[in-house]
């Protein structure tokens, strides 16, 4: 049997393999009726991820550094949302953040500039 994880942008299924089990995602809610007995998992919550970094239209930065350190926690079993965290991260290279960075990602300059640095990051 294979497990088929879910695209959550474009709602397209698709299988990935993970220690060569096949996992699926469940950012998408199943119906209702869907029956829980069928959601195999090796774990129990997934970690999910999204950095921002310093960028601009022109030329990027270098070195690209993290401005916000997101996550959230997502049950396996139920999709639900469990916690999430959020930290701004002051470039350390790159202080000021160009406009475009600014439009991108919604971040302020004195958003990080109020951040810890990415090694304080919790």
């Amino acid at each position: 049997m294979h497990l088929r994880s879910v695209n959550a942008i474009e709602s397209q299924p698709y299988p990935y393999s993970v220690d060569n089990h096949y996992h699926y995602s469940l950012l998408n809610m199943f119906p209702q009726n869907y029956q829980y007995d069928y959601r195999f998992q090796d774990f129990q919550y997934f970690v999910v991820i999204d950095f921002e970094a310093t960028c601009d239209k022109e030329k990027n930065p270098h070195p690209q550094e993290i401005i916000e350190f997101p996550s959230v926690i997502v049950s396996s079993t139920t999709g639900q949302l469990e916690a999430c965290f959020q930290t701004y991260v002051r470039p350390t290279c790159n202080q000021l953040l160009s406009d475009f960075c600014k439009d991108l990602t919604g971040i302020q300059q004195i958003q990080v500039d109020r951040g810890v640095t990415l090694r304080s990051a919790p």
